[in-house]
């Protein structure tokens, strides 16, 4: 049956025409799917479903998405990309999915408040790169290999009638990377960053994170977390900073203020670096787990001359990481 959806420029102005009313729009190839229609923006409106599935890399460029249901774009195959150059707006929910990479370049608002058809997906066989503003209730950001989220990105959890924001980051690769810049916030909801792989890194540098609860993690056996230069950490309720590896590493690299009623560092070494300063803006003291406190001060091993030290509220001396609460499931809270 030939459906009646049209896409063209009539009488000047760039048009998705549904005279039947089919509730969903398909564009599927077997090969790269590539829009690039001369600077002439096209909106895909007035249906309840649209996707995108191609056998190659998909490339979104001078056309726009707005005011419909669910969006989903698929670049299948191997070695398969998916950019998006593409404006996102009003939708219920939107899924992006790359067997190699995705690169998000613009903005995408997801307003959808049903459980089943709300939020904002992605799921990536090698690396995530995100440049842009993403807006949405729900936020889930996976990879089989590394997470960045650059400098001008901005993930923002939006606050609903019936849902808390949420933010979840996470990243399996064996050595690869999770790099956090830009602004990642989840007003009254949670941000959980985590990196699983074996050898895998987190890594937060210049970077604006806020929620109710904000977790960020790397939990190899041989997981390094890095927090890095430029940062404001803060929560409402608890901040939880994990590396429990059985060689896992929490090194502050650079001074940081972690603002929240309860702070929680976990990680078989903390390394706090010469002349670094790791503030605690909170009511009480840090709680500390780890094998080897490697600072100055508050039971620490080090010495001013080669180690850092905490600030503000200071931090309890170091039970042993065996002692550690279990960092929760993300989405699972405190």
């Amino acid at each position: 049956k030939k459906s009646r959806i049209f896409i063209g420029v009539v009488d000047g102005d760039p048009t998705v025409q549904n005279t039947n009313q089919y509730p969903t729009l398909l564009l599927a190839r077997q090969g790269p799917i590539t829009f690039s229609p001369s600077g002439t923006v096209f909106t895909f409106g007035g249906i309840a479903d649209a996707a995108l599935i191609a056998e190659g890399s998909i490339n979104l460029s001078g056309i726009a998405f707005a005011n419909f249901g669910r969006l989903l774009v698929y670049a299948r195959g191997v070695g398969s990309d998916l950019t998006v150059e593409a404006p996102i707006s009003n939708l219920d929910r939107v899924q992006f999915r790359a067997q190699n990479n995705l690169v998000v370049n613009s903005p995408v608002t997801v307003k959808g408040t049903l459980p089943d058809k709300r939020g904002f997906k992605v799921e990536v066989g090698n690396d995530v790169q995100i440049n842009s503003t993403i807006k949405a209730t729900l936020m889930s950001i996976e990879s089989l290999g590394s997470i960045h989220i650059n400098n001008s990105a901005q993930l923002l959890a939006l606050v609903n009638s019936t849902s808390t924001g949420q933010i979840i980051i996470g990243a399996s690769g064996s050595d690869t990377p999770v790099n956090i810049s830009g602004t990642v916030t989840a007003d009254q909801g949670e941000v959980d960053i985590r990196q699983t792989g074996v050898a895998g890194s987190t890594t937060v540098t210049n970077a604006t994170i806020h929620g109710d609860v904000v977790k960020i993690s790397a939990l190899g056996t041989n997981g390094t977390l890095n927090i890095g230069a430029g940062n404001s950490i803060n929560a409402d309720t608890v901040v939880s900073l994990y590396a429990p590896g059985s060689n896992g590493t929490l090194n502050f690299l650079s001074n940081v203020v972690l603002s929240s009623p309860s702070n929680i560092l976990a990680a078989n070494t903390i390394n706090i670096s010469a002349g670094v300063m790791v503030t605690i803006n909170s009511p009480v003291p840090a709680d500390v787990y780890t094998n080897k406190a490697n600072y100055f001060g508050f039971g620490g091993t080090g010495n001013a001359g080669t180690s850092g030290t905490f600030g503000g509220a200071g931090a309890k001396n170091p039970q042993p990481l065996s002692n550690a609460p279990a960092l929760s499931a993300p989405g699972g809270g405190p």
